[in-house]
């Protein structure tokens, strides 16, 4: 049986990654506690929602390419950065994250 060595780097920044991705689903489900249900959206709304269905597009395309799960885990950590930037923004405008959003983002 053959197994892939994972260099003790790989290994480290496996282990941030997890780490990065657990520390986002605490966040939202924080945020979701206070989150507007029925949101009008806003324009920040808008550009959290595109990223978002870009990152989407960006995973299936990775796993169809040869399940590219290295590619997919990058696109992964930038919607995550992005999903970190709305809710800090929301945060700074004293606004409710749009739990829907944010919800669809997480699963």
């Amino acid at each position: 049986m053959h197994g892939t060595v994972v260099s003790p780097s790989g290994m480290q920044s496996a282990i941030q990654v997890e780490k990065q991705i657990q520390e986002f689903f605490l966040n939202v489900k924080d945020c979701l506690r206070s989150s507007t249900k029925f949101p009008k959206w806003t324009l920040e709304d808008l550009k959290f929602s595109n990223s978002l269905s870009l990152a989407k597009r960006g995973v299936h395309q990775a796993l169809c390419d040869n399940i590219d799960t290295r590619g997919s885990m990058f696109i992964l950590k930038d919607l995550i950065g992005d999903a970190n930037i709305y809710i800090q923004g929301q945060k700074n405008r004293k606004v409710p994250v749009n739990g829907p959003l944010l919800k669809n983002a997480a699963v």
